[in-house]
């Protein structure tokens, strides 16, 4: 009984860790949100797995950065079984993010988001629409 409510206990955890609602807060846009140290125009990242009989690639990333240091696009491979591809292009309008789309090898993660502006510049609200990504976020100030 003691190892049964322990299990769900840590099930529980790890379910609700795994709950990673990035789209709470507005998203990154300048190099600097991401912790690089200079301005990159290109960043890559890979991931990988290892054991005793070597490592292999689970999963890249790259980030693409325009002149001013703000990001235009965001892709992500991964490798393996369950593989895909992701491309989030970001979209300016006079120097402020206007809308995030997403392009997924698997075509049901497409989406596009709209961001909304008050008159002084704030970012009141992200509209998201896709198949599997119907939500509205409103930020207040």
């Amino acid at each position: 009984m003691k190892l049964s409510v322990i299990f769900f206990l840590l099930s529980m955890g790890f379910f609700v860790s795994a709950q990673d609602y990035h789209h709470i807060s507005p998203p990154k846009t300048y190099w600097k949100s991401y912790g690089f140290q200079k301005q990159p125009d290109h960043a890559k990242i890979a991931y990988y797995k290892s054991d005793s009989l070597g490592y292999e690639p689970v999963m890249a990333e790259v980030y693409s950065f325009n002149k001013d240091g703000h990001i235009i696009q965001k892709y992500t491979r991964i490798y393996g079984k369950f593989a895909s591809e992701t491309a989030k292009n970001y979209v300016y309008k006079n120097g402020v993010l206007d809308s995030i789309n997403t392009k997924a090898s698997a075509e049901n993660f497409n989406s596009s988001q709209k961001m909304h502006y008050d008159t002084k510049g704030n970012l009141i609200k992200i509209t998201s629409v896709g198949k599997y990504s119907e939500f509205t976020d409103s930020f207040t100030y």
